[in-house]
């Protein structure tokens, strides 16, 4: 697969609204091959039955004038409080290791 058009997840937060705790948000930063990097804004409710619908977001998380990698849980914007941040370690360089390309012949990966 050609690196450009690989996407990962660069960072993930999860909001939730501290007037209305049945409302979560979150904001996925999704970084192409490339460098270029994507925002996505996702609100979601629940309810006591633990199920629970997507709603249509406006990104109102996005336009708080805040860079992701500088909020941490806790961090508190309006009513909105940072419950959960996920930004992988990319600045380690481990190798990755794939098992289904173990080749039996030389008996190293590929």
């Amino acid at each position: 697969m050609d690196s450009s058009h690989t996407t990962l997840l660069a960072n993930l937060l999860v909001f939730n609204n501290t007037l209305q705790p049945e409302l979560m948000r979150s904001v996925h930063v999704y970084r192409q091959g490339n460098g270029e990097e994507r925002e996505v804004e996702r609100e979601f409710v629940f309810s006591e039955s633990d199920s629970y619908g997507e709603m249509q977001a406006t990104p109102i998380l996005r336009l708080m004038k805040y860079h992701v990698s500088e909020v941490n849980e806790g961090y508190q914007n309006g009513v909105w409080l940072c419950i959960l941040r996920f930004m992988p370690i990319t600045h380690l360089n481990f190798p990755t290791f794939h098992p289904f390309c173990w080749s039996q012949e030389t008996q190293s990966f590929k």
